[in-house]
Parts: C-alpha cells; structure tokens; sequence
C-alpha cells in the first residue's frame, strides 16, 4: 500500500506525521501559511519520498511564512507560462495545454514547482511508457508531453522572462524521455490522383483551386490563409511567405519557423494565379473563405473519393499507417520537387523545413519512386483558369494552347 503521510494543524500550522518505516514517526513543520489540500499534498510526496529513499527536507521550519514562489502549484506556474507562450505567438499552446491537463498536473500538478524532484519526472517517464505499452495512448503522445515538460522546466529555470524563474535547478536533466515507437507511413498524392481532384467538376472549384495553389507552393495551412495577393509577384514569378493564421483564435502570426520564405513560382501554376488575382481585383486574401482547420483534412478526402482516387493507403488509419491530411500536401510538395531532382536545401527553403532526417526519408522515398512516377507539377486544367490569360505571361506557359494565352488585344493585368 502506498504511503501517505497524515497531517495536524497545532498553532496555526500544519505538520506532516510521517512513518520511517521502523515504528517510528516523524513530524515534520510544513511551510506557513498554505491550505489544508496544499499540506495533505505535501506530506503525501514527502511520504513517497521516504519510502524511496529520496526524502528531501522541507523548507526551513525558522517560523518565517512561505513566500507566494514556495508555494506557487506546477499547475498555477504553467498558467502563466502558457500565458506568455500565447503572446509569443507559439502555435502548440492549445495542444500543450491538453498534455499537461491530461497527463503532467495528475502527477504533480498541485504540487509547488520548486519541490518538484527528478524522481517525480522519472514516475511521469514510468506511467508514460505503461499507457502507451497498454494501448491507452501512443508513443507520440508520449513523447510530445515528454517534449512540453522538458520544455517547461526549462524555462522554470533558464527562461528569458525573469518572472516566470521558479526554481535554480532542471529536474529533467539526465532523465531518460519515453520509449519511442515506429513512425507510421505517411500518405502523398501521386501526379495522376492530383490531376484527377482538380480536373473533377463534381468538386467545388474552391476546393480544387485550394489543394492547386496548397500543392504547387508547399505552404501550411495557416500559411496559405494568411496568403495575400501583396504577397505575390505574378509578373516576376515570385511568392514571399511570411505569415501564418492562428487556428485557436485566428489572429495573424508569423510563421513556424519566425521565418519569412521568398521562393519561384510553379511555371503552371501561375494562371490560375493571375486569374483569381483578377476575380480578386488584386486585393485582399488569395483565399478569403478557406474552410475551417477541422474540416481540411476529412472534406479532402470525401472529395477525392468524388473524384474517383480509391487508393486504399490515403484513408486507412491503423497501427502502421496514417491517412491523407491536409498537411500531407506538403509531403507531396516536397516528394515531387525531390523526384524533380531539386536540392534538399532548396526543397527546405521554399516549404520550411529544418529536420534533416525527415527531408532524408522524402530523398529516399523520391529516389525509389522516380521511374514510374509521372509528370510533376504538371499543367492545371482549363476548368480551374477561366478565359483571358495574359501575353505577358506566355513565356512561363510552355505547356498552355496558345489560343489561351491571349492576344496583344486582351493582355489585362493583375490589378495593382
């Protein structure tokens, strides 16, 4: 049975009663001035401390009254530092939010974040690994609450932010993370499967043009929102990116990487552009009425469907295999540009990406699938254009009829 520890409140304080396990007990002055829950959690952890062989003494026991740092909860410390990580613009604070919820404050959430042991992260580590061996989470899960810990005990000690320093050690150091598991196979899109979604008019042509534009420049989603037409150079072949959509409250960001990417243009890409850019007036969001984050991924795969793509590894989810995502259109981004023979460099400026390893497996993937590949970045459908694609831009249509090119007598531009 698991130790306890029992408490008495004597002159307006509270006392922790602990067994040493030989008969004997001990009563140990817990810090003045903090609740019954807060004295109960303390001889708790001060109990399985013991009976570890890892008992740290409480705070000094002079009589002085614990200052509002001895007492501030693991959970009271991460409200304010996700606080500060929203105003930062971090993108992940929702989802380290629900980690920390879910697996992290159960631990030790009440528990002041300066006694806070390495033995503590050592038993999340330990119940980490039997959820994910028993089936109740995955090794992903894991390993990103792994990755949010490790990151907020961090900054309990080392932040930049003064305020947010809680403690003058990291309980995580040298602690060995969770058990990580084989990574499942991820989906792209094959040239033909893509020609075969935009070319279909049963799909709402907002939905072709978007998965168009998503897959010839490589961007996320929130990039793409975000996506201005100030941002594009039609006449010089240029697109910079340099902003992103919040998904939690959509305000405008940065991007991931708090970098701003300028890259070329997709040759065939480049008359659609010019005529949405038209229907636009030039103005405003290339995408003003892109659907809602959740409804992506799900409404791009009903519609491929519609479209007649049946291959059956972009909707099976199992225990090796993940469905098609809508952020799997940058996977086809980077697979094609690598079959195209594209350096590995280029291929991460233009869609930001800094895992080397990760851009190694797309190279391999690309290397062993070349030969029978087909047409990358092949020429959009007329369907998705509309008529009156301008002279100017003929020299970056090698693959467009000359009929729709225009003549010198129909060459409007893009409005400025």
């Amino acid at each position: 049975m698991a130790r306890t520890g029992t408490i008495e409140r004597r002159q307006g304080r509270w006392y922790a009663k602990l067994s040493l396990g030989d008969g004997r007990r001990k009563k140990v002055a817990l810090p003045r001035g903090i609740s019954e829950a807060m004295a109960r959690n303390l001889a708790e952890k001060m109990a399985e401390d013991l009976a570890a062989g890892v008992f740290v003494p409480p705070p000094p026991r002079g009589g002085a009254t614990a200052t509002a740092g001895d007492l501030e909860s693991v959970e009271q410390w991460c409200t304010r530092w996700c606080r500060w990580r929203r105003e930062k613009g971090y993108s992940s604070v929702k989802d380290d939010e629900g980690r920390l919820k879910n697996h992290v404050f159960a631990e030790f959430g009440s528990r002041p974040i300066k006694r806070v042991t390495r033995k503590d992260i050592e038993r999340l580590v330990e119940k980490l690994d039997a959820k994910a061996l028993a089936g109740e989470i995955s090794w992903k899960t894991a390993v990103n609450v792994w990755a949010v810990v490790t990151k907020m005990f961090k900054d309990a000690c080392r932040s930049k932010l003064l305020s947010l320093r809680a403690r003058e050690d990291n309980p995580c150091t040298d602690v060995e993370g969770p058990d990580r598991g084989g990574a499942k196979a991820k989906c792209f899109l094959y040239p033909s499967e893509f020609i075969a979604f935009v070319t279909c008019e049963k799909v709402p042509l907002l939905w072709r043009r978007l998965v168009a534009v998503a897959v010839y420049l490589g961007v996320r989603a929130g990039e793409l929102e975000a996506l201005e037409w100030d941002d594009i150079d039609i006449e010089h072949g240029k697109v910079t990116i340099h902003r992103s959509i919040d998904r939690e409250d959509g305000a405008t960001k940065g991007t991931k990487s708090e970098e701003t990417r300028p890259f070329g243009l997709e040759p065939n890409l480049m008359p659609l552009l010019w005529q949405m850019c038209v229907d636009a007036g030039g103005k405003g969001r290339v995408f003003p009425g892109m659907p809602r984050p959740r409804d992506l991924a799900e409404k791009l795969r009903d519609y491929l469907k519609l479209a007649g793509v049946t291959r059956a590894e972009l909707f099976i989810s199992d225990a090796t295999r993940i469905n098609l995502r809508w952020h799997d259109l940058r996977a086809s981004t980077v697979t094609w540009m690598a079959v195209r023979g594209e350096t590995a460099e280029k291929i991460m400026q233009r869609v930001g990406h800094e895992d080397w390893d990760t851009m190694k497996k797309y190279l391999r993937t690309a290397e062993a699938l070349a030969v029978a590949f087909g047409e990358v970045f092949p020429a959009l459908p007329p369907g998705l254009l509309g008529a009156g694609v301008p002279s100017a831009l003929s020299p970056f249509l090698p693959n467009l009829p000359k009929q729709q090119r225009g003549g010198r007598d129909s060459n409007p531009r893009p409005p400025a």
